[in-house]
């Protein structure tokens, strides 16, 4: 740009005040338009920014402050990250170049590597520059690039406050808490289960689901690992059918345990739950279902009171959002006499009572054994 357009473009842009007295280029987004290109930006402390037209004194030139905002200009507007050093601080330049441009490997120009890669997973909602052994992340700024990652992505509380958990927890929060749709799982969904602490199950989980072939379980070769890839699947995905828990062999007997609690069917558990995860899978069954009915299969004392405890705690967290029902109390009386409970905090009447005192139902009272217990609860809905 000649001398005489520079002139011109900053005459066009100068405002002056009421009194003409004073001119300045209030607007410099006004003038850097003008410009042919970036190479003008140095020229500019040649020129007066400010004029005072009664005080020649009192007249400013262009200062490097606005040299720099001229560079930023046309950094941003060329996608030019070069121009960014030219900045005293080139961190917001290259955050925004990196971004523009889908490339990360800018941050590694920028003087603040972290922030720059910490901005761009959070607007591009990507975990790949946390992970990438160019970048040089130490273990500290991989922590945070992830965690920076996690709020970007959505991943509730619940789940950060599991990764350290153990691994089934792990899954069902990337796989259900997370809202992921099962048959429609999307790149930025599949990344989010590297977050956690122990990823190659979860992700072999999820594998499995895109590839629609539930033998991506079988590529490792520890039973153990193998076991909870193939219970975590049934879980989820009709993918994991009898057929392919048969297949899968004795050793990975938690298969059938998957598919009950998935199609909460505790007869699955009867004819394939192996003996000694029966009690497991009747409890867990009854969990997914909220079905205390279900409980009365368990064989083991201990093992039917935490399964009456478990699924009284789903449906009746506290009295004000209890769903308990009288058919609910009627199988917590059935499980306590067929095991010989002691009617302590599994006590029926229990049961009764906040179903009564829930519904105003008369007829929950008459059910209580306790004649004391019976007739406080009638006389409080006599009340009521």
């Amino acid at each position: 740009m000649s001398a005489t357009d520079l002139t011109k473009a900053i005459a066009d842009c100068k405002v002056c005040d009421l009194s003409g007295s004073v001119c300045t280029v209030s607007n410099t987004s006004c003038l850097f338009d003008k410009m042919s290109s970036e190479s003008d930006c140095e020229k500019l402390s040649d020129y007066v920014k400010t004029e005072v037209n009664i005080y020649a004194d009192k007249s400013k030139n262009f200062a490097a402050r606005d040299i720099e905002e001229c560079f930023n200009y046309w950094a941003l507007k060329k996608n030019d990250a070069a121009l960014c050093n030219k900045l005293t601080d080139a961190t917001n330049c290259f955050e925004t170049i990196a971004v523009a441009t889908s490339n990360y490997s800018l941050c590694l120009d920028s003087p603040s590597k972290t922030d720059c890669i910490n901005h761009y997973v959070t607007e591009k909602k990507v975990l790949s520059p946390c992970k990438d052994n160019l970048i040089k992340l130490s273990l500290q700024e991989e922590i945070s690039c992830k965690s920076t990652y996690s709020n970007s992505a959505g991943v509730p509380e619940t789940c950060k406050n599991e990764f350290s958990n153990n691994i089934d927890n792990e899954i069902d929060c990337v796989l259900q808490k997370i809202e992921v749709t099962k048959s429609q799982l999307t790149d930025a969904n599949i990344s989010i289960c590297s977050l956690l602490s122990s990823p190659s199950l979860p992700c072999m989980v999820i594998e499995a689901i895109s590839a629609n072939d539930p033998k991506v379980c079988d590529k490792d070769k520890e039973a153990d690992f193998a076991n909870k890839c193939y219970f975590n699947l049934a879980k989820i995905s009709k993918i994991c059918t009898l057929e392919v828990c048969n297949k899968a062999g004795q050793v990975f007997s938690d298969c059938y345990t998957g598919i009950a609690i998935r199609e909460k069917d505790p007869v699955i558990c009867t004819n394939y739950a192996r003996d000694s995860g029966k009690d497991w899978c009747y409890t867990e069954v009854a969990k997914a279902a909220q079905n205390i009915g279900y409980c009365i299969s368990v064989t083991d004392k201990t093992l039917a009171q935490n399964c009456i405890a478990y699924v009284t705690d789903i449906k009746c967290p506290d009295d004000k959002n209890c769903n308990l029902t009288k058919d609910d109390c009627s199988a917590i009386r059935a499980i306590v006499n067929k095991q010989q409970l002691e009617p302590t905090w599994n006590n029926p009447d229990n049961c009764y009572y906040k179903v009564a005192i829930k519904n105003l139902d008369i007829d929950a009272c008459n059910q209580m054994l306790n004649q004391q217990s019976k007739q406080e609860c009638l006389d409080i809905l006599a009340h009521s």
